[in-house]
C-alpha cells in the first residue's frame, strides 16, 4: 500500500503537467479522484481530516452501506467511501418487515389456491 506522500508526489507530478497545458479544456465536465478505503478505518479518518471543505458526507444502504464524502467543484470530484461497519457500530441490526394485510380471498378460496396447478 503507498503512503500518503508517495500519492501527493505523484499528484504533483500530475498538476505540473496539466499546468504545462493550462489553456488546453479537458475533455470530461471534471476529473474524479477515487478512494475506496474498504475497512482502512484509521487511513480512512486521516483523509476525512484533510479532505478539501466543503465537503458532503452521506451514507448508502445495502449490501455495503458505505459512508461517502464528496468535493465537487467544475473541474474536479474527490470521493472517498469506506464500509459503515468498519467505523460505526451496529445498533440495532435490520429487521425484515412485518406487515398486517387484509386478505384478498377467503380461507376457502385460499385453499383453493394452494392446491391449484399452474399451466
Amino acid at each position: 500500500m503507498p503512503l500518503a506522500k508517495e500519492v501527493a508526489q505523484e499528484f504533483r507530478k500530475l498538476a505540473d503537467a496539466l499546468d504545462t497545458i493550462a489553456d488546453a479544456t479537458v475533455t470530461q465536465p471534471y476529473v474524479t479522484f477515487y478512494h475506496y478505503a474498504e475497512n482502512e478505518k484509521d487511513g480512512f479518518l486521516a483523509l476525512a481530516k484533510v479532505f478539501p471543505r466543503p465537503f458532503t458526507k452521506t451514507y448508502e444502504d445495502g449490501e455495503r452501506g458505505d459512508i461517502i464524502l464528496q468535493h465537487e467543484t467544475p473541474a474536479v470530484r474527490i470521493r472517498a467511501l469506506i464500509k459503515r461497519s468498519a467505523v460505526c457500530r451496529i445498533v440495532e441490526p435490520a429487521k425484515p418487515a412485518v406487515y398486517d394485510c387484509t386478505p384478498l380471498l377467503s380461507a376457502e378460496e385460499e385453499s383453493s389456491l394452494e392446491h391449484s396447478e399452474v399451466a
